[in-house]
């Protein structure tokens, strides 16, 4: 990007964010970092909110990493670097201590000093900070101190459920609830205008081999460590059906737990 734009900055935003206002103080946090992260919370939460909000962001990550920004310049390059090596051959959905792209940017304050932390509170609001009342949508009426809502984040949301529940917990504040619940009808809406539907239909094309076998989680673990020891088979793993349904141990531990049941019970 930083070879075919003539841009001095940008904004990477997940697709599943919906932005409701200019992005103006994101830039101009970028005015003065070369990378900007996007924390999911904002301010220490009390005793009783520890296991549900803090705990969980040790293991996928103190920063979202729906939202993040650079700025031209050598650190940009570095860092597009680093992360793009890390991602080739690390980047696992909870598996061996990692979470997809999202907690390699835990390194980020060890390994960049060039960075920035993004503190307005009305930017990436989602299940996991729109509990804490610092933001305000404009339609609503708000009060003075609270940040306007710039852009939400709908992850793990569902058209189905528009903002009564965020990931099965309640919202508890009155006023927040019903601020999700009004931006989510009318993200259902647009989403149903631009035919969701119809693209829910369309298959990820990774998900199975050639000869249409789907691909557990536990083949591609397998796979790949098979070829980090050196010892996966040449050739394209998409055309290998056969062989991991041979060879997947997956399907070893099932017969095996199964021979252990049979004779701890004697049968």
């Amino acid at each position: 990007m930083m070879d075919r734009t003539d841009a001095e900055a940008w904004l990477f935003l997940d697709s599943d964010i919906r932005v409701y206002g200019a992005l103006d103080p994101l830039f101009e946090a970028l005015e003065g970092a070369s990378i900007l992260l996007s924390p999911h919370v904002l301010r220490p939460r009390e005793a009783g909110e520890i296991k549900v909000r803090e705990v969980p962001l040790l293991k996928y990550g103190v920063f979202n990493g729906g939202c993040l920004g650079l700025r031209r310049g050598d650190t940009a390059r570095t860092f597009i670097d680093w992360l793009a090596a890390r991602l080739a051959t690390a980047c696992f959905d909870e598996f061996e201590s990692v979470y997809v792209d999202q907690k390699w940017l835990n390194l980020i304050p060890a390994v960049f000093a060039d960075y920035r932390v993004l503190r307005h509170a009305g930017t990436n609001v989602g299940y996991w900070n729109c509990t804490n009342g610092a933001w305000r949508n404009r339609a609503t009426n708000g009060t003075p101190q609270r940040e306007p809502l710039l852009f939400f984040h709908y992850s793990q949301w569902s058209p189905q459920k528009t903002g009564r529940r965020e990931r099965g917990r309640e919202i508890k504040e009155a006023g927040q609830r019903r601020i999700t619940a009004e931006l989510g009808r009318g993200y259902a809406e647009e989403l149903k205008a631009n035919e969701l539907a119809k693209c829910r239909e369309w298959r990820y094309g990774y998900a199975t081999f050639a000869d249409g076998t789907p691909i557990s989680a536990t083949m591609r673990r397998h796979y790949y460590t098979e070829l980090q020891a050196g010892r996966a088979p040449e050739g394209d793993p998409f055309a290998m059906g056969a062989y991991f349904r041979r060879r997947c141990p997956e399907r070893k531990r099932r017969r095996q737990f199964v021979k252990i049941v049979q004779r701890v019970l004697g049968t």
